[in-house]
């Protein structure tokens, strides 16, 4: 699953780093708990707002070319 910040905020367990809006979360070469992720896209955490969201991704639908007979 792919997540990203919805708002801006710095990670108190990834050393104070930084993620600004629409950035992809967590950052590449981190790997962060099912506990952590819970906490950010939730409102259990320090600011009491979702910090993050999963990205839903869109399922390409192929369109079906006509056939002339």
């Amino acid at each position: 699953m792919a997540y990203r910040a919805v708002t801006y905020f710095t990670d108190l367990l990834d050393h104070a780093h930084e993620y600004h809006a629409g950035d992809p979360y967590p950052r590449k070469g981190l790997s962060v708990s099912p506990g952590r992720l819970r906490e950010l896209t939730g409102n259990s955490n320090r600011r009491g707002i979702p910090l993050i969201e999963e990205i839903k991704e869109k399922k390409q639908t192929r369109k079906k070319k006509a056939t002339e007979e």
